[in-house]
């Protein structure tokens, strides 16, 4: 930044008011001429002729004004070079082919994560968290959908694999065998190459499942040709509801916690529905030995699903989503042996 105090020191005059002095002609101590022979044959002053003393240049007035002029305009072009330099900068930077993104580098991180994540929720699911574990697995299953990556046999696959067999394991353990089931069967045609994972242990669960979906009420829903599962739709349901005992032909025991017969006061084993006073269904709950045990689904009075659930030896387990009026489920609660599973705590 430029100084703008003006330097006065080399201004100064060091004789402001000297004036020439004139000897004129001599004098002696007491003041009387002296005679001087060149005086007199001369008849002239002794200083005729001599030079005059020049006149000393004036004072130059202060300089204050025009340093800040000189200041002002230095700041300004060095405010001009700076913005033109990072137009320039700008304009080269835009100029420049824009790097399309490497979607394989994209798929790569992602697999990577995907790994990180799946690796989390197999040792959540080993600590007892089946919430937490499941929530890890959906996200990333959800996210590569979501990315539209193509499936792989290398590292993709696996993953699939691992997060569709972790979820089969998790339902299993709440008791909810549609859902475990559906899981293992999706884990078992990801799998290009069977012989890659330990088809034997697979295979065993699925079969576990198909025993508990017909103790459930449910084989219906088991392709036996196809070692496949059918889709829970309305043809299925009507289905069940007309072979599904009325609500008048049982009762509950005086502890209320068994349904029974009337005719025959056994315990009753099979599908029971329930209505609304205006006829339209309400519950349709499956039963064993008298105890809810397997699938439960609830209407509201205009038709539409009120909530699902599962039961297992007359307690609620694995997920019980309820609906709102737009059809969607906003509150999915999961429970194994009747009670509330929390997830793990710190986690989002």
């Amino acid at each position: 930044e430029p100084d703008t105090e003006p330097n006065t020191e080399g201004n100064l005059d060091p004789l402001p008011n000297s004036k020439p002095h004139h000897w004129g002609t001599g004098y002696n101590k007491e003041g009387r001429a002296r005679e001087w022979p060149s005086v007199r044959e001369n008849e002239g002053p002794i200083n005729e002729g001599a030079q005059k003393p020049e006149k000393l240049p004036p004072k130059p007035k202060s300089n204050l004004f025009g340093v800040i002029i000189w200041g002002v305009s230095i700041a300004a072009i060095m405010v001009l070079a700076c913005w033109f330099s990072a137009y320039q900068i700008a304009k080269l930077d835009s100029s420049k082919p824009s790097k399309k993104a490497d979607p394989h580098a994209a798929q790569e991180a992602f697999l990577l994560e995907w790994y990180k994540n799946t690796s989390k929720a197999e040792a959540s699911f080993e600590n007892g968290q089946l919430v937490t574990a499941r929530q890890l697995i959906g996200n990333f299953l959800y996210l590569r959908k979501k990315k539209g990556f193509e499936p792989n046999k290398g590292m993709d696959e696996v993953l699939t694999y691992r997060s569709y067999y972790l979820l089969g394991k998790i339902y299993d353990l709440l008791e909810d065998s549609y859902k475990s089931c559906q899981n293992f069967l999706k884990a078992k045609n990801t799998a290009s190459n069977p012989y890659r994972y330990d088809r034997r242990e697979l295979e065993g669960f699925i079969e576990r499942q198909f025993l508990k979906l017909k103790e459930q009420g449910m084989g219906g829903l088991i392709d036996e040709t196809r070692k496949a599962l059918k889709p829970v739709n309305q043809k299925w349901l009507d289905s069940v509801v007309e072979i599904a005992a009325d609500e008048t032909a049982i009762d509950v025991t005086p502890d209320g916690e068994t349904i029974v017969l009337i005719q025959t006061m056994e315990p009753y084993s099979g599908w029971v529905k329930f209505f609304h006073d205006s006829g339209a269904i309400k519950e349709l709950i499956h039963y064993d030995h008298g105890q809810r045990h397997g699938h439960y689904r609830s209407w509201k009075i205009d038709g539409s699903v009120a909530s699902i659930a599962t039961y297992h030896k007359g307690k609620k387990t694995g997920l019980n989503p309820t609906f709102g009026d737009d059809g969607k489920a906003y509150n999915i609660p999961m429970y194994r042996d009747g009670k509330l599973l929390e997830p793990r705590k710190g986690y989002e």
